[in-house]
């Protein structure tokens, strides 16, 4: 029952729920509480990308206020995972994501495997917050956030960051950055080494341009056949050029005039080359 609104039933399953077949459909989030303030965590169950911020409140319309600002930067997602603490439950929370077409799934406080994911970044992150206690919150939890994103992930073999964004770590591989910044790229540099499995810091297939290439497919794109029946590997595409590190833009071919949407931006892990 919502002691907020006592005729009104939450639902909630006891019960381990299906994983998502492609990035930001179904979002695991939580708050956590450090001194007086809290931290709004929202895990892609696909992708493992996090989004942190922190608050002053733990109430319903900032709640509200964090996903709009989410929602309006990455998409909205098609199912929103918590549990049913007051946040979550709150009329406005529940009425925005009713508005945009996003479905709400309670869990049992004592179902702790469904949020697993965010638990575990919590603990990690809470001891990084222990350790540096002096410094300002909201700057440990983004550094922390941003090398947690790009430290490849043992279920994926990608960084979070390469599957939902495909950009570079232009942080940690310019060397340019002013000094002053040391402090972060040490935070960050210990944070990846937290989270980066070390049998998977390999590099990436090396390719020239031109060379033919099939692309592994990442989001589930047939609704109407099963998971084990989706093709995983699609193309062949032609690669155009590389940009930096183990990122190529690729063409697929048979595109009879080049535009920007037909080049995709691709890391050499989701690669492999073409056999004809």
């Amino acid at each position: 029952m919502n002691k907020e609104q006592p005729g009104r039933l939450i639902e909630t399953h006891n019960t381990p729920l299906p994983h998502p077949n492609e990035a930001w459909t179904v979002l695991n989030a939580d708050f956590m509480q450090v001194d007086s303030e809290y931290i709004l965590v929202i895990v892609d169950e696909y992708s493992k990308f996090v989004v942190t911020s922190v608050c002053k409140k733990q109430n319903g319309p900032t709640l509200k206020l964090i996903l709009m600002k989410c929602f309006s930067m990455l998409g909205f997602p098609k199912t929103l995972r918590s549990d049913n603490g007051p946040a979550f439950i709150a009329q406005p929370v529940t009425d925005y994501l009713t508005s945009v077409n996003v479905e709400q799934q309670f869990s049992s406080p004592h179902n702790h495997t469904s949020n697993a994911i965010v638990e575990r970044f919590n603990r990690t992150l809470r001891a990084a917050i222990r350790i540096r206690k002096g410094d300002q919150l909201t700057t440990i939890v983004a550094h922390f956030t941003y090398a947690y994103n790009r430290s490849k992930n043992s279920s994926t073999g990608l960084s979070p960051a390469q599957i939902l964004l495909n950009i570079s770590d232009r942080l940690t591989e310019d060397t340019s950055f002013h000094n002053g910044y040391s402090g972060i790229h040490h935070l960050i540099k210990e944070t990846r080494e937290q989270f980066h499995e070390p049998d998977l810091k390999r590099h990436g297939l090396k390719l020239n341009k031109d060379d033919l290439v099939l692309r592994k497919v990442m989001h589930r794109k047939d609704a109407s056949t099963s998971a084990k029946n989706q093709p995983t590997w699609e193309g062949p595409f032609r690669v155009i050029k590389h940009l930096y590190g183990d990122t190529y833009e690729i063409e697929k071919l048979g595109e009879h005039r080049r535009t920007r949407l037909s080049i995709e931006k691709v890391h050499a892990d989701r690669l492999k080359k073409y056999v004809q």
